[in-house]
């Protein structure tokens, strides 16, 4: 059972302001806790091969808000 309470909306807020999509916002169905990054792109937009951009916010009291993109990293195979 999903008890949605004040600390699932701030855990949604939180999730909102980094850019995630939240279920809760949804206009049908109702995922409460369901968080989904999209970076900005509609489901089509990603099906039709675009890229989002997608970097990590971080506020930091009293500071301005920081943006750093993510690092690419390529996995090697290790034997």
């Amino acid at each position: 059972m999903w008890a949605i309470n004040s600390k699932w909306k701030r855990v949604a807020a939180i999730g909102k302001e980094l850019g995630f999509k939240w279920g809760g916002d949804w206009t049908g169905f109702k995922d409460y806790p369901h968080l989904e990054m999209t970076g900005g792109l509609s489901y089509s937009q990603k099906n039709a091969g675009k890229k989002p951009s997608l970097s990590l916010k971080f506020k930091i009291e009293n500071v301005t808000v920081v943006t750093v993109p993510p690092k690419t990293e390529v996995a090697s195979k290790v034997s």
